[in-house]
């Protein structure tokens, strides 16, 4: 009865921690004003880059061939980042069957996109935003806090700065968006809590 009870209490605790989390225990800088990310129902920002192979991309002429799912993640130095790719690259041909295009992108260095497509062993179009104005764009990037960047290099034996190729850290929200062939959001997963992502589920129901 006694361990019944210690179990309920642990499972309450956790659930009451987690609920009074903030976005500032994500690494985010509270001296900064917090990403919303893109309003969904409004315009996607069209913007015109290249992949990791030197390929031209527009997303205003992916739009004509069919929708266009968008996935920021943090680096490939984040397991969750790298796992969440490789799962949801199970669902690619379905995504694909639905003529939709997937772009993953992060303000990692391109040599370290190509090691996080590796790593989840993904098919997706991989994009280097270095600049960061694509995830400035969408609304997704933060500052990282000294004390953040430190508990990355501490446990993960990584550096922000250096995965980015910059000399002051800042990292997207770990979003999702889907824009429809009109250039409409019509999907937002939007959470500061890294660990919760958008399924292959609620994409292809969308799509």
């Amino acid at each position: 009865m006694k361990s019944i009870l210690l179990l309920c209490f642990l499972i309450v605790y956790s659930l009451s921690t987690h609920a009074q989390m903030s976005p500032y225990d994500y690494g985010m800088d509270s001296t900064q004003t917090l990403p919303q990310g893109i309003e969904l129902g409004g315009r996607a920002p069209l913007f015109v880059t290249t992949d990791l192979d030197g390929n031209r991309v527009e997303l205003n002429q992916l739009l004509k061939s069919g929708p266009v799912v968008i996935l920021f993640y943090r680096g490939e130095w984040c397991p969750v980042c790298n796992r969440y790719l490789s799962e949801l690259n199970n669902s690619l041909s379905a995504m694909k069957e639905k003529g939709a295009t997937v772009l993953v992108i992060s303000p990692e260095l391109a040599i370290n996109a190509a090691k996080t497509k590796r790593n989840s062993q993904s098919e997706f179009v991989f994009i280097s935003d270095t600049s960061l104005e694509i995830c400035a764009s969408f609304d997704v990037l933060f500052s990282v806090t000294e004390a953040y960047q430190k508990k990355i290099n501490t446990k993960l034996q990584k550096d922000i700065n250096e995965n980015n190729g910059t000399s002051k850290a800042r990292l997207p929200v770990p979003a999702t968006f889907i824009i429809d062939q009109n250039g409409w959001v019509i999907y937002k997963q939007f959470d500061y809590d890294y660990r919760n992502r958008a399924s292959a589920v609620e994409i292809l129901k969308m799509l």
